[in-house]
């Protein structure tokens, strides 16, 4: 019967065309807030190497779906690592360090995006210590609503890491929300009693999740322009940022920006050094470096890329269209 059962799924998801009530109550059944929950740390392996990401903790522990959805789970809990520390080589302990928030998307088989929220804090104890990021899998692309569920998990991890887990369990229990409906969860707080949290998912997550002022802060109008234009004409696009912040917001509001129209091409707002030979291929995209790979990126044989420095507000690279040709110009 499960096999069956996973089967009909299948197919159903394969014919658009014919969508049914059947179908719809289906993936509303699926369909959680988010997948899964998992912490990274830094790990090092031996002297002289750099150090290493690696999942610590995963919730749920058990995933109880179809044996594909498994199987691109664990091919994704094998890569997360490296998203959410893309710049694992160089860092080094410290004794402070003010937490950051940062997105990246992944990919599926089948075409369909996956958004990974991150926040990277440093474990309370004291003297030096690396930084761990903890990581929310979803379908969703609701930044404002995950943002505050990492408030949640960042405020009890710095009470004690026992409370994050039932909190997350209580966020996954909770019923999947429409479009512009809230729901409540709570949840036991040591010195507060019991918290009743309210969470709303935006009505138009396309628009209403985006922080565009990032962007215009980062770019002239005159660049930006000159960007959404890029865009438009389905160009390869590369943006470069000192903060995996910066570089995640930004790319999140350029995306934003071809409203009503959909980026339907690679995107990778924060790409890992180690795949940085994505950037060759032939076909469209949109994908975000930290200024940290630049030495690697000019090595490598790109053609008729836009290079952005959101840091420096310039282009590196950018791409000169004429009615006869098209040639690449490089800037100082």
């Amino acid at each position: 019967h499960s096999q069956r059962l996973v089967s009909v799924q299948s197919m159903l998801r394969q014919t658009g065309r014919y969508r049914t009530l059947e179908r719809d109550l289906m993936e509303l059944q699926e369909r959680k807030l988010f997948e899964y929950f998992i912490v990274v740390a830094l790990h090092k392996t031996k002297a002289g190497v750099p150090y290493l990401p690696e999942v610590t903790q995963q919730f749920p522990l058990k995933l109880e779906r179809s044996f594909k959805f498994m199987r691109e789970t664990e091919d994704q809990l094998k890569v997360i690592p490296q998203f959410c520390f893309p710049d694992a080589k160089d860092w080094a302990p410290v004794d402070n360090f003010p937490s950051e928030t940062f997105s990246f998307v992944l990919t599926g088989e089948d075409g369909s995006r996956r958004f990974g929220y991150c926040r990277r804090l440093l474990p309370s104890g004291k003297g030096r210590r690396l930084p761990e990021v903890y990581c929310i899998i979803s379908r969703l692309g609701c930044f404002d609503l995950f943002s505050k569920i990492l408030d949640e998990v960042e405020k009890r991890r710095a009470i004690s890491p026992a409370l994050v887990q039932p909190f997350m369990r209580g966020i996954m229990e909770a019923p999947f929300p429409a479009p512009g409906r809230t729901i409540t969860v709570k949840n036991f707080l040591p010195g507060s009693g019991t918290e009743v949290i309210q969470l709303c998912r935006p009505s138009d997550s396309r628009l209403e999740h985006v922080d565009f002022e990032c962007l215009f802060s980062s770019l002239s109008l005159r660049l930006l322009l000159r960007v959404f234009a890029s865009l438009l004409l389905e160009r390869r696009v590369i943006f470069t940022a000192d903060k995996l912040s910066t570089l995640s917001q930004c790319c999140h509001a350029v995306v934003a920006l071809l409203y009503p129209f959909t980026w339907q091409h690679t995107y990778i707002p924060v790409l890992p050094p180690s795949m940085l030979d994505i950037v060759c291929t032939p076909t469209p995209f949109i994908v975000g470096l930290l200024s940290s790979s630049l030495p690697r990126l000019k090595e490598l044989p790109i053609e008729e890329v836009l290079v952005v420095d959101l840091g420096n507000s310039r282009f590196l690279r950018q791409v000169v269209t004429t009615e006869k040709e098209s040639t690449e110009k490089h800037l100082p």
